[in-house]
């Protein structure tokens, strides 16, 4: 009468497994002596920093402003023709700077 094997296992599960199957060993212990290992970075570092007070955008001078600054230019000049586009830039260039 043939021997029952000491486990409950059947056999082709008893069997060793192929070395492709054999647990990895960790990159820490497998790189060469001298190499600098990687190391994850802390916890903390991977949360995102934290933000310096929001500075919202100036916003930009609506045209009704710019055609009036621009009309005052254009008084302050003399009320001379032929400078309008140069006032418009002019009052926009102000009121931008003036925010």
């Amino acid at each position: 009468m043939p021997r029952k094997p000491s486990s409950d296992k059947p056999a082709a599960a008893r069997a060793k497994k192929p070395a492709s199957a054999a647990p990895r060993k960790s990159a820490a212990k497998t790189e060469k002596r001298g190499s600098p290992a990687v190391k994850a970075a802390p916890a903390a570092a991977k949360t995102a920093p934290k933000k310096a007070a929001a500075i919202e955008p100036k916003p930009a001078p609506t045209p009704e402003q710019i055609r009036a600054k621009a009309y005052e230019l254009w008084l302050a000049r003399g009320a001379a023709h032929g400078q309008h586009e140069s006032d418009w830039f002019e009052a926009e260039r102000l009121l931008a700077a003036r925010g």
